[in-house]
């Protein structure tokens, strides 16, 4: 982590749900569907970061199935999580990617695809341009 650090601001760990627990498949399984979720030692890891640094400018990933345990491993650290539009404006309005739903300790990419800001445009009822859509996901 020492080289990351001094290569980049802050450091985007993936799968970040991975460090509160696994999905564990059993060797003589042909496919995942047998496997099941284990705890892993995530606190331990970021344990002795916290020992060796005296900051983590980490951002996690967690995308995916994110339970409880994964955001308080995460908020324990201070570390924040992403937000991704793509994700935004499927289901209803307690998506979590909604910008409405994020929270403070949020993150997310400043590229949004076409495909994207379509979703937005017609989320948020506009037409035409897209100048201070940003404004409205902001109030709202």
């Amino acid at each position: 982590m020492a080289t990351q650090f001094a290569l980049f601001d802050v450091v985007r760990i993936d799968h970040f749900r991975g460090f509160e627990s696994c999905w564990e498949i059993p060797e003589q399984n042909p496919t995942a569907e047998g496997g099941q979720w284990i705890k892993v030692p995530g606190d331990a890891l970021f344990d002795a970061l916290c020992k060796k640094f005296s900051a983590l400018p980490l951002v996690a990933e967690d995308l995916g199935i994110i339970t409880p345990e994964v955001d308080a491993l995460r908020e324990k650290y201070h570390l924040p999580g992403m937000k991704i539009l793509q994700f935004a404006f499927e289901g209803g309005p307690t998506n979590p990617y909604l910008p409405h739903n994020h929270k403070k300790d949020s993150v997310h990419p400043r590229l949004v695809p076409g495909i994207i800001l379509s979703r937005a445009k017609l989320h948020y009822g506009i037409s035409g341009q897209t100048a201070g859509i940003h404004a409205l996901a902001i109030d709202t």
